[in-house]
């Protein structure tokens, strides 16, 4: 009996080790499978992009997620951390940012799901790239933020925390000239579909006028009209941080 005991002891050390070096090749595998970014992915650490307009937030900063994203907006919580990334011109991570409160719905706004946030570095005059944190991306008009390592938010902390502060002028003329760029008038949407080479439907939406012969109403008739069918990549041009 003794060496029955003996043996069964000695198997379920032996299976012990077993198990113990499985788990071992579980979790290096695991970690090799580890993005170092994804897309639209709620994580600890996170970069946020953003409409340039967000200079004119200085005192109650939020950043908005368009309708199509309230399930990711409503998956992020007080003390995740969010990288300011700021879109076409700029093209930079500007700062860093805690999240201090959960979703809000503001039904008017055009990103009607806003997240509270507060400015823990930055937002900064020179800023850092994507690829400079280390990112091989191109942010797509789908993309309303990346989860990212922690190992990359180290990179950026390091890199912004030796920047200098923008400056209260600076930061007034970026509000200034960024403001605008919200709404769009019917003359910088014929500029901005210029510019992506949508040159007929450019044309198209210049010759447009109202049956009381002004401009009002160009809006709805690019997204509700037979314009939006014609030309399916028009609203994204136009607003492209609505219609992502």
């Amino acid at each position: 009996m003794d060496d029955k005991i003996r043996s069964l002891q000695k198997e379920i050390e032996y299976l012990k080790k077993e198990v113990s070096e499985l788990r071992h090749q579980l979790t290096i595998s695991n970690k090799k499978n580890i993005q170092p970014w994804q897309s639209n992915f709620v994580t600890d650490w996170m970069i946020k992009l953003v409409h340039p307009s967000i200079y004119a937030q200085k005192e109650q900063l939020s950043v908005g997620f368009a309708r199509n994203r309230r399930k990711i907006a409503a998956s992020i919580y007080p003390d995740q951390k969010m990288f300011i990334y700021v879109t076409v011109p700029v093209k930079r991570i500007i700062g860093l940012a805690t999240v201090i409160g959960k979703m809000e719905v503001i039904e008017e706004n055009r990103w009607p799901y806003q997240v509270p946030l507060k400015w823990e570095i930055g937002p900064k005059e020179v800023g850092i790239s994507l690829k400079d944190a280390g990112m091989d991306v191109r942010p797509r008009p789908v993309d309303s933020l990346y989860g990212i390592t922690e190992e990359i938010a180290e990179k950026v902390i390091q890199i912004l925390i030796e920047q200098k502060d923008i400056s209260k002028e600076q930061w007034d003329l970026l509000a200034n000239q960024y403001s605008e760029s919200i709404n769009p008038s019917l003359e910088e949407a014929v500029i901005r579909l210029r510019e992506a080479k949508e040159n007929k439907a450019a044309l198209e939406l210049n010759t447009y006028f109202a049956k009381d012969g002004t401009r009002r109403g160009w809006e709805e008739y690019v997204i509700k009209g037979h314009f939006s069918i014609k030309y399916p990549r028009a609203k994204s041009i136009i607003w492209p941080d609505t219609y992502r």
